[in-house]
């Protein structure tokens, strides 16, 4: 019984690790552009000097580049978790260890993302941080704001869709 819920359990894992995945993967496909209309705002906005904007240039293509390597491998690792739980006769440590292997490709990954904008951070003169900051506080502002009207417009389509009036009144 206990190894029937061990497999289900990493069953599952892969799963939500496939699916997420397939997530991701969608969403990287827009990334160099966008990324390259976030780095032309951030030019402006901040007022960058030629060497500023060289310099971040060159870090965003390291993080890219290496991003791409990353997800490489981890998408590999995961096709590996794949067969491995597909085995007739699972092998619970050679799953467990790639689901380690798993984990530490995305903690390096996360650790570049982090020093990328450490990096960033330090190109940027004070005045030019303090600016980010305020952007970031005004787009996350309204990003909330967006996030809340469609909550609002999912909360009241279900109310009618239910039959009630989305007044309140049942």
């Amino acid at each position: 019984m206990n190894r029937k819920k061990t497999f289900a359990l990493l069953l599952l894992l892969m799963t939500v690790m496939i699916v997420s995945s397939i997530a991701v993967a969608q969403r990287k496909s827009r990334l160099p552009q966008r990324g390259k209309l976030r780095m032309e705002m951030m030019a402006k906005e901040l007022d960058l000097t030629e060497e500023q904007q060289a310099q971040l240039k060159a870090q965003q293509f390291k993080l890219q580049k290496s991003a791409i390597d990353n997800r490489s491998k981890i998408q590999t690792a995961e096709l590996e978790l794949r067969q491995l739980m597909d085995a007739e006769d699972v092998d619970e440590s050679k799953v467990k260890s790639k689901i380690e292997q798993i984990g530490k490709l995305k903690t390096a990954m996360r650790i570049e993302l982090v020093q990328s904008r450490l990096d960033m951070k330090k190109v940027l003169t004070a005045e030019q941080l303090q600016k980010m900051e305020t952007l970031k506080q005004e787009r996350m502002q309204e990003f909330r704001e967006r996030r809340g009207e469609r909550q609002f417009r999912r909360d009241s389509h279900r109310l009618n869709w239910q039959g009630r009036s989305g007044s309140g009144e049942f």
